[in-house]
């Protein structure tokens, strides 16, 4: 199963450490977990993907334009 989830920001916060620890937490039990969030316009706004990428998540980036 593929699960995606999403938070509007990456920067450090609750709903972010939810993200980081449930999305670790469904990995071990086998899914496939991506995790996307919007625009990260400072470097505070890495926290969640530099704590993911330490538990093995590789990121990329995907734009969108309207």
């Amino acid at each position: 199963m593929k699960i995606l989830q999403i938070v509007t920001q990456g920067e450090h916060g609750g709903a972010q450490v939810y993200v980081k620890t449930s999305s670790t937490a469904l990995v071990a039990k086998g899914y496939d977990v991506y995790v996307a969030t919007g625009i990260q316009s400072t470097s505070k706004d890495q926290w969640l993907f530099e704590e993911l990428s330490t538990q093995g998540f590789k990121s990329s980036q995907l734009r969108i334009v309207q």
